[in-house]
């Protein structure tokens, strides 16, 4: 059993099962890796735009805006204001927090959901908003890798993909920006992948159901986000 919140977050890593053998009766210990989470990210970022040239960083994006609204270069230009790496840290720093925080409520809104049909328990919403932070918790060595990749990076033109360095593109594919498929294999990487397994871990041990149950229910939500992104890119992009 993890003793306390700082043992409980190694422990869903390392040994998940019993990480959520202990956390289940501990509601406040869950404020440790919504923490850890958050602020982790926001760190990512906010390294990020210290040392990214911020006037190369705003052409790369209006490229890639370009190629996706259908407007021209110039014209995006032209609407577009000075480059500022103060302003550009904050918007995407406070954006990314507040997907996160949006995307565990919703997890947390599934999970409540699911469950009560496919395994029948007593956990109320705030159970599962704490376990989806639990779950969460690779993102934080996630960001530790982002962090490695700037550290290391031999100049300053650093692209945000450049910061996941476990996704299936830059591991496998390395299909370029312009490629259809480019955004679908950046956002699938290994970290995603391990939190969907500690996720199943935990639902099996919260719900006493076998790992096979357990893997389907953390699984349905990426099936269908990267299914219905996949349809797209098929017969629509």
């Amino acid at each position: 059993m993890s003793a306390n919140p700082l043992q409980a977050c190694f422990d869903v890593l390392l040994s998940p099962a019993k990480a959520f053998s202990s956390v289940k009766d501990k509601k406040g210990w869950a404020w440790l890796p919504f923490f850890l989470v958050i602020a982790s990210t926001s760190a990512v970022f906010v390294h990020y735009f210290s040392v990214v040239d911020i006037n190369w960083f705003q052409e790369q994006s209006l490229e890639q805006a370009a190629a996706m609204t259908g407007m021209t270069y110039d014209e995006l230009k032209a609407a577009s204001s000075e480059a500022d790496a103060t302003s550009a840290m904050l918007q995407t720093t406070i954006s990314v927090v507040i997907s996160l925080i949006a995307v565990n409520l919703l997890v947390a809104i599934y999970y409540l959901l699911a469950t009560k049909i496919m395994a029948k328990n007593d956990y109320g919403f705030k159970n599962w908003f704490a376990f989806s932070w639990w779950a969460s918790l690779p993102l934080v060595v996630s960001s530790l890798a982002s962090i490695l990749v700037l550290l290391f990076a031999v100049d300053s033109n650093i692209s945000m993909n450049d910061l996941q360095p476990t996704s299936l593109n830059s591991l496998i594919f390395s299909l370029d920006q312009s490629h259809a498929w480019y955004n679908f294999l950046e956002a699938i990487n290994l970290f995603s992948l391990w939190m969907i397994a500690i996720a199943s871990v935990g639902l099996k041990t919260w719900l006493n159901i076998d790992i096979k149950k357990a893997s389907i229910i953390a699984a349905i939500p990426s099936i269908a986000i990267y299914g219905l992104w996949a349809i797209y890119i098929l017969f629509v992009a």
